[in-house]
């Protein structure tokens, strides 16, 4: 009888101390990965003191982790989008294209056109912009208001290349744009922007 309560009673405490060491593990990857942000931020051209790291979420796929770096007292100063990936690794968006292009590479084989939308637009120098998609009704009126033809955003998986198109658009003043964005099996990616109504 004392027997099986010692049992019962040092199961939860066992129970307990696995939690607290998963516990201690996950926090001391998830310093690692915010040092990481950091660092890359730096190298991006920001003060160490002035970068909070947030975790917006929604996007999070596959191995890929995603981060935007906002600045602590510029209000006005743009985000810095970031992103974790599987090998340790962190990229950083808006310097060129090949962010997109090691994300999609990375965690992109089984992903759906709206993922790839996400990527490109948040890590593409050339995209510009937010993602329209299919439940963006007065987004989508914009763009016909501006003489597109919206289409939802798809992808096309050919031999040696996957090419994605989509609609952006911005606000004050209202633009919006196609982008097509094709990357090769090699990893390398072209991305093109052409304004609605500019043709």
């Amino acid at each position: 009888m004392s027997g099986a309560l010692h049992v019962a009673r040092a199961a939860p405490l066992a129970a307990l101390l696995c939690l607290s060491m998963a516990c201690a593990q996950g926090s001391k990857m998830n310093d690692d990965v915010n040092a990481r942000l950091v660092q890359a931020a730096v190298a991006a051209g920001w003060d160490a003191d002035d970068v909070e790291i947030a975790a917006p979420g929604g996007i999070d796929a596959r191995g890929c982790r995603f981060f935007t770096a906002l600045h602590r007292t510029r209000m006005d100063a743009p985000a810095l989008e970031l992103a974790a990936l599987p090998d340790g690794s962190v990229v950083v968006g808006g310097r060129d294209d090949e962010a997109a292009a090691r994300i999609l590479a990375a965690c992109g084989t089984d992903a759906d056109a709206i993922w790839w939308a996400e990527v490109v637009a948040r890590f593409s120098a050339a995209a510009q912009g937010k993602v329209v998609k299919p439940r963006n009704e007065a987004d989508i009126e914009a763009i016909a208001g501006m003489g597109g033809d919206y289409a939802p955003p798809s992808l096309d998986r050919g031999a040696g290349a996957t090419t994605l198109r989509f609609f952006t658009i911005q606000y004050e003043p209202a633009r919006a744009a196609r982008v097509s964005a094709t990357l090769s099996d090699a990893g390398t990616i072209d991305v093109s922007r052409v304004p609605v109504g500019a043709d």
